[in-house]
């Protein structure tokens, strides 16, 4: 397939104060989506988004995350991403890699290590599309608070305040139980024994038949534990 590298003059129209109206008001309609759905973590103080955010900021103003070349190695995998409008133009591009030998927490080996290839590939295009999206897109995710560097860029940098790592880890939990099926599914794995053990040991059911999570006591390495099983679980 042919694509046409068609030459964009702007992904908004109008006058120079028009654009910033326009690009105010997918920033206002964005930030709240981002927020409410915790497609985002906090490092440092500073909120960066998760390639589903960046996806859904794309979706508003045309503009997709096409995967245009991968390699795979005994190491890893490369990916070469484009971000294009729907009528072929390319108006952003990176590359970005997933290796087994990145570094882990506390001089542990990382999450990579001994990760299967699909899962390493899915994370060389997931990096490149987040950052191929920033390139046109990073000046309205600022608009909308957040920071523009994607949070797969930040990988292995952990925030520094508790609170928010356990509001990140339910929205992780939150999601991959939406991926399961919904709670009335997890409830019936979770009944008949087949969740794994990381999942299973945080989770509960209310009187009222409500899946609820047991977060508060988990240690550092539990904690850390099961987010890596659930990005590795959701392709993350």
């Amino acid at each position: 397939m042919v694509v046409r590298e068609e030459q964009v003059q702007s992904l908004l129209v109008g006058s120079p104060a028009d654009r910033v109206t326009q690009a105010t008001q997918i920033a206002n309609a964005l930030a709240p989506v981002i927020t409410d759905k915790h497609l985002y973590t906090d490092i440092g103080g500073k909120r960066h988004v998760w390639f589903e955010g960046w996806a859904t900021l794309g979706a508003l103003v045309g503009v997709f995350p096409i995967t245009v070349e991968t390699r795979e190695d005994d190491e890893g995998a490369w990916a070469r991403v484009e971000a294009r409008t729907l009528s072929g133009a390319i108006v952003g591009a990176a590359e970005a890699r997933c290796s087994r030998d990145e570094p882990g927490k506390y001089g542990k080996p990382g999450r990579w290590s001994d990760a299967p290839k699909y899962a390493i590939l899915s994370m060389a295009q997931t990096r490149a599309g987040s950052k191929a999206l920033r390139m046109p897109l990073g000046f309205i995710m600022q608009l909308a608070g957040f920071q523009a560097t994607p949070a797969e860029e930040m990988d292995g940098i952990v925030s520094r305040k508790p609170d928010d790592g356990r509001k990140e880890l339910q929205a992780l939990l939150q999601r991959w139980v939406t991926e399961q099926g919904g709670p009335e599914a997890v409830i019936t794995l979770l009944g008949d024994g087949e969740l794994p053990d990381v999942v299973s040991s945080v989770l509960t059911v209310t009187p009222d038949d409500k899946l609820a999570p047991v977060l508060g006591n988990l240690s550092g390495d539990a904690r850390e534990n099961l987010v890596e099983y659930l990005r590795m679980d959701l392709g993350e």
